[in-house]
């Protein structure tokens, strides 16, 4: 996930924003904003946003079809 250009835009801007600091602690990551208001991230709600649904097939021939992140069809 951390290969999709928006994920890492996303995170970026969080984690290099001059306006504010980024702190892990027992409540999760949190960020505190330039106005010092402290806001929680949550990191699974942006990687569920950008999962992809692949599968495997087995094709009874002893060959399987792997659909990948695409949508395209690999036979392997």
């Amino acid at each position: 996930i951390i290969q999709n250009p928006t994920v890492r835009e996303v995170l970026n801007q969080y984690l290099t924003s001059n306006s504010g600091n980024v702190s892990f602690g027992e409540n999760g990551l949190t960020y505190t904003d330039a106005s010092g208001a402290t806001h929680s991230l949550d990191l699974s709600q942006l990687i569920k946003s950008h999962e992809t649904l692949t599968t495997l097939t087995n094709n009874g021939n002893g060959s399987y079809t792997y659909k990948n992140e695409k949508g395209v069809d690999v036979v392997i």
